[in-house]
């Protein structure tokens, strides 16, 4: 169940002020699943136009990410969106 000031990860959640940045693929995944061929969409220049009129402090870089059963270490570009609210920024 979601709790407000938190999110998700890995099964336990974790407040959104110790979380510094998020990563985001530019790239979206369907099928690969059930015998289904799997598509790579790419989203950045979605994303970049989302973030465009935001303040949000963010950067492009190089990674790879793992899906268990539908990707393993594949390279991808991913957006770095650091939190306002996070860490860096306490007193």
């Amino acid at each position: 169940m979601p709790t407000e000031g938190y999110i998700e990860v890995a099964g336990e959640p974790i407040s959104l002020r110790d979380v510094e940045w998020v990563d985001i693929s530019t790239n979206r995944i369907n099928g690969g699943i059930g015998g289904r061929p799997r598509k790579v969409i790419d989203m950045k220049d979605e994303i970049l136009t989302g973030l465009k009129n935001t303040q949000f402090t963010w950067e492009i870089r190089e990674s790879t990410w793992t899906i268990p059963g539908i990707l393993e270490e594949e390279p991808t570009q991913v957006i770095r969106i650091s939190n306002p609210f996070g860490p860096l920024l306490r007193i």
